[in-house]
């Protein structure tokens, strides 16, 4: 999920390497294969009509009710649909035994005149909940924001979702931009070192 409330501007680089990273965006995924141990993995498939639905009913399942206690988003089933079939938005799976078990969803764009990884989703069916595969899934984020030249992982988060709240604050991502008291969400964020030789096949 996003919610933006960005400065005005143009940025001609960011726009640049955000743009080469879109172009290259399939190269990076294809190359993306974590072992996560306990039998997990995490790869990239192509949208198929059953891999949108997957992600779909996950996430309806997942967050439908946080998203109807934050007024400024409710749950509506044909945007949250829209997204997840974008063209600009890419779904990475978690597998285990050959099934599906949750996922994680990412897009390339700018964001107050930088270049970021968009990180849209994290969801994880109950049975691959406390593998720690939440850590192992966002330091996957991190390098394929770095292979790709981003300056940071961005995210937006639900503050009545505490337990997710607690789970990024752990991992250093700090508040992206001064949001009022009276926002139901947090826009979060990491900076990224850049490095186009950091490998995305790897055992985590």
């Amino acid at each position: 999920m996003v919610k933006k409330t960005g400065k005005p501007g143009n940025s001609t680089r960011a726009k640049a390497l955000v743009s080469m990273a879109q172009q290259a965006s399939q190269k990076y995924l294809e190359e993306i294969d974590v072992n996560m141990g306990d039998g997990y993995s995490l790869v990239y498939e192509k949208p198929s009509e059953e891999s949108i639905n997957y992600a779909f009913e996950l996430t309806k399942q997942n967050m439908q009710e946080l998203y109807e206690q934050a007024p400024e988003w409710g749950w509506h089933d044909d945007e949250k649909m829209k997204e997840i079939k974008s063209a600009k938005q890419h779904t990475l799976f978690v597998h285990h035994e050959g099934q599906r078990r949750g996922i994680c969803c990412l897009r390339w764009l700018t964001e107050n005149n930088e270049p970021v990884l968009y990180l849209y989703e994290i969801q994880l069916e109950a049975s691959a909940c406390r593998f720690g595969l939440g850590t192992k899934i966002m330091t996957l984020v991190e390098k394929l924001a770095s292979k790709s030249r981003m300056q940071k992982v961005v995210l937006t988060v639900l503050i009545n979702n505490v337990a997710a709240v607690e789970f990024y604050r752990k991992l250093n991502y700090t508040n992206n931009e001064k949001l009022d008291k009276t926002f139901s969400y947090r826009i979060l964020s990491k900076k990224i070192k850049p490095d186009g030789d950091v490998e995305l096949k790897y055992q985590a």
